[in-house]
């Protein structure tokens, strides 16, 4: 069984990877540790914004803050290495291209 996002919590099987709560992911079931956390556009590292990790723009999402350097972008519910459709990446089912779930795949699936 592969990993599922139900719009709350991503899980593989019964286990808990990780859950959204206003913005930020936290480990596990908890909010306890905080992963990351998005605002606007932009995910940022833990609980601050001192380090932008990744950013979306329509279908994309880029490394850092910049547009300079393309990770992945989605395509017919499908994710493609860097701007292009030539290499198909995996992800986890329920992924629609939202700011929360690039968030979780640049965490569980890059």
């Amino acid at each position: 069984m592969g990993m599922k996002f139900d719009g709350k919590t991503l899980k593989d099987g019964s286990r808990s990877l990780a859950n959204d709560r206003n913005g930020k992911i936290y480990e596990g079931s908890s909010s306890s540790k905080c992963l990351v956390n998005i605002r606007g556009d932009k995910i940022y590292e833990g609980s601050s914004t001192s380090k932008c990790l990744a950013n979306m723009r329509g279908d994309r999402l880029y490394e850092g803050s910049s547009t300079s350097k393309c990770i992945a972008n989605t395509r017919s519910g499908n994710i493609y290495e860097g701007s292009s459709t030539s290499k198909k990446l995996n992800t986890f089912d329920g992924h629609n291209g939202s700011i929360t779930q690039w968030a979780l795949w640049y965490l569980f699936c890059k």
